[in-house]
């Protein structure tokens, strides 16, 4: 390393006179050999540390470190092997100054933005693990850890990768378990508390460094890349207790519209460990069927969603674990998606007796009604449904799943998926999760809706998604809620509108349901609803506070969903039901009152979407 000129220390001389000039000197500033005397003039010492400036109004402003600059601008030199007391030098810097920030207590991300640009360029052999130790001070920043986790994870992560040293792979799979660090906060609403799961730094940027870094880390870390995500997701669904129901929070494994809260940090973890998992398929970097097959026979559903992903994208190197999947008990909700897909994309490659498996477990599909009877219309729509992902394999088959159809009297728009949302995101969130609501019993969950009272507060989640929600709770549970129709009658009105759209959704959607044996309970249910003098109460058509259902809706509801109900001879209620809903129709013109149209409105348009006249 060359010395400074006697012109070069005159200048440091100067800048100690004049502290205005320092910005701008080391803006402009760059070659390690000015490192030794700046270092001996203190501008990189601990106690330089710009701390948090607090201002009258209660904010605070953080302050820039002018020499750290510098040390960006040499971070390449660091490298070089004539420099390499230099790199020592500058790493005992950041652990200094780190070791001063965590002990005092003090927050500057400007600070840890410019070690994080830094660390990755110092040569490798002199980094111990402990040093990660200085990675959590940054990402612990009060104020701002996201600049951080980008550098560490979309740039030194990968130059970790491209050492073969073990040490070095050590330090890569830490840094891995660190930039995916989960934390629960429990967060209160009016009377309802619910755990949240929180990366260390926002969704968006999560998702960036999942891009970067979770295939590499398979490609290049094996399993070992693999046993960090599966930890974390494992925690979050012991923690959150939402295993059983991932396909309502994350209906396909893969990239897909029907995942609407794909930046929730459960599905970020289910995004990394699908790339990995991926990454280590291609590259070979672990004995990865052996993982698969101990998944496939978990417990953990959402685990052998994502093994059965994996097999079907890697059908060639893992179809001897095709036992494991055709099993009849992956042929339910939680699973469908994902095993509708595996026979879809790969039945044609199926050993014969891989093939007559399916068969036998479509064939032995049965609904029943309630009397235990079977139910040949109910059996053949799950049939075809299944038959749907097989069909276009052979022209016997073709012949079969239309036969199907027509027994059925309807045919799937979406046979992958137990449910399916054909409308937009609501922009209202639930103080309750749907998952949450479906763990209630029938009691629990009255109780938690009828007293649920509302912050007020601007911006918190309120009434609004809570309805939603419920609606929601009432498309994944359509049997179980339509033999608690006589509990649920108690419940207020914005959750029986939710009710009734809920099934006219379901209706709509071609949903594989027992049609036969919900129609009769919903048309009872809208029979004692409007049947209760309490209905026709004054006070239950007023405009409410929030945007939620009130009698007129409920009116409305009931006389749209009977009408497609009997819309389409091919789908269409059973025809002993038409007196029933013809008396339904003939109370509600009975009882709900006409408006006056004024000259100047559009009477059909009123007529339309009026109450009475829907």
């Amino acid at each position: 390393m060359s010395k400074l000129s006697p012109e070069e220390i005159d200048l440091l001389y100067r800048l100690e006179i004049k502290p205005a000039l320092v910005p701008h000197f080391f803006n402009k500033l760059n070659g390690v050999k000015w490192l030794d005397a700046l270092i001996e003039r203190g501008y990189f010492h601990p106690d330089k540390l710009p701390k948090p400036i607090p201002d009258n109004e209660g904010y605070v402003s953080i302050p820039s470190w002018p020499a750290l600059q510098y040390l960006v601008a040499i971070r390449e030199e660091l490298r070089e092997a004539e420099n390499v007391e230099c790199a020592d030098k500058v790493l005992k810097i950041l652990r200094d100054v780190t070791k001063k920030a965590y002990e005092n207590e003090i927050s500057n991300y400007r600070v840890w933005w410019q070690f994080s640009k830094i660390i990755g360029y110092i040569p490798q052999d002199k980094l111990k693990f402990e040093d990660l130790e200085l990675v959590q001070v940054w990402l612990n920043d009060q104020f701002e850890k996201g600049l951080v986790a980008a550098e560490l994870g979309e740039k030194w992560f990968p130059q970790l990768l491209e050492s073969s040293d073990p040490d070095v792979t050590g330090l890569a799979i830490g840094l891995l378990n660190i930039l995916f660090k989960i934390s629960f906060v429990e967060r209160k609403i009016g009377s309802y508390e619910k755990i949240e799961t929180l990366l260390t730094y926002d969704s968006w940027q999560a998702e960036n460094i999942v891009n970067s870094v979770a295939k590499l880390a398979g490609i290049k870390l094996g399993l070992g890349a693999v046993a960090i995500f599966e930890s974390k997701l494992i925690l979050i669904l012991d923690t959150l207790k939402n295993d059983s129901w991932s396909s309502l929070w994350r209906p396909a494994v893969e990239d897909h519209e029907q995942n609407k809260s794909g930046d929730d940090t459960e599905d970020i973890i289910v995004l990394a460990l699908r790339e990995c998992l991926l990454g280590v398929a291609e590259s070979n970097s672990g004995d990865l069927q052996n993982q698969l097959m101990t998944w496939l026979s978990s417990d953990k559903e959402t685990l052998k969603r994502i093994a059965i992903y994996i097999v079907t994208k890697h059908y060639t190197d893992y179809k001897s674990l095709l036992y494991l999947v055709l099993d009849k008990i992956n042929f339910n909700s939680n699973m469908i998606h994902e095993v509708w897909q595996l026979l879809n994309q790969r039945f044609h490659e199926f050993a014969k007796e891989d093939k007559q498996r399916v068969f036998d477990i479509i064939d032995s599909i049965v609904i029943e009604d309630d009397n235990g009877a079977i139910n040949v219309r109910g059996t053949a729509y799950r049939k075809a449904a299944w038959l749907a992902a097989i069909k276009d394999t052979d022209e016997r088959l073709s012949v079969l799943y239309h036969d199907t159809v027509k027994l059925a009297g309807a045919e799937h728009d979406h046979p992958d998926f137990s449910s399916y949302s054909s409308c937009g995101w609501v922009g209202h969130e639930s103080p309750i999760e749907v998952e949450r609501l479906l763990s209630f019993s029938t009691e629990e969950l009255i109780e938690t809706l009828s007293n649920y009272q509302e912050s007020g507060r601007f911006g918190e989640p309120g009434l609004e998604g809570l309805v939603n929600a419920f609606k929601n709770l009432v498309k994944n549970k359509p049997i179980e809620i339509s033999l608690e129709f006589n509990k649920l009658a108690k419940l207020d009105l914005a959750y029986i509108y939710e009710i009734f759209e809920a099934y006219y959704a379901l209706w709509n959607e071609k949903a594989e349901l027992d049609w036969s044996m919900i129609w009769p309970r919903v048309l009872d249910f809208a029979t004692l609803i409007v049947g209760q003098d309490l209905f026709w109460h004054e006070d239950a058509p007023k405009e409410r506070i929030n945007f939620v259902a009130n009698r007129h809706w409920i009116v409305g509801s009931i006389a749209r969903l009977i009408e497609d109900g009997v819309k389409d001879d091919s789908h269409a209620f059973e025809a002993e039901l038409i007196p029933q809903a013809t008396d339904i129709i003939i109370l509600l013109l009975d009882r709900q009152e006409g408006q006056d149209i004024s000259a100047g409105q559009d009477a059909v348009t009123w007529a339309i979407n009026s109450p009475r006249g829907k």
